[in-house]
């Protein structure tokens, strides 16, 4: 038994390249809430002591909020991290999604497979002939190809080089931090 992606290998590795690259993403967001504390293992710990991915966003928008000196960084920031969130959803999306084998049988009337069992489309009565994955999405199925998965991992790097460019504004002093409030 498998999942119907795992019929294209090739759609597995793209699937794990976006999972390997919101990994890196993780990582750079953990270093960055380091950097505005001015503490790396703090930041580390903070970050990944939180349960969800929104709250880890919310926390580091306080943070800035706390020490970014200059509302224009503030506002740039709060952007990027919003947008992070936004394809933190995609994310999901890709790797929470039910996905299916798109069949047709020998009558052209085509159906999807939830699950497929490695003999059951040569076995099945019908001689079902495989056409495409989906994934299913409001009751119907969207086609799956390498794009889906590929067009995302550009966008997830786009991402990560962005918060790299903060990390490397506030080493040089370009974005400016201020002192703790009431600390």
């Amino acid at each position: 038994m498998g999942s119907p992606l795992e019929r294209d290998k090739r759609l597995c590795e793209y699937l794990g390249k976006v999972t390997a690259r919101w990994g890196q993403m993780e990582e750079v967001l953990a270093l960055f809430l380091g950097d505005v504390l001015e503490n790396e293992a703090m930041g580390k710990v903070i970050y990944f002591a939180t349960g969800s991915f929104r709250q880890r966003i919310e926390i580091i928008k306080a943070t800035i909020d706390e020490r970014f000196v200059g509302e224009e960084n503030f506002k740039s920031c709060t952007a990027l991290l919003n947008k992070i969130y936004k394809a933190f959803q995609v994310r999901n999306h890709l790797v929470h999604s039910h996905y299916v084998l798109v069949v047709e049988n020998q009558d052209g009337e085509q159906s999807y497979l939830n699950q497929y069992f490695h003999d059951e489309i040569d076995l099945h009565p019908e001689n079902l002939k495989p056409l495409y994955i989906g994934r299913l999405s409001d009751g119907d199925v969207v086609r799956v190809n390498a794009g889906t998965f590929s067009n995302h991992g550009e966008k997830v790097d786009n991402l990560i080089i962005a918060v790299l460019k903060f990390r490397d504004q506030l080493a040089s002093g370009e974005v400016e931090l201020g002192s703790i409030r009431g600390g």
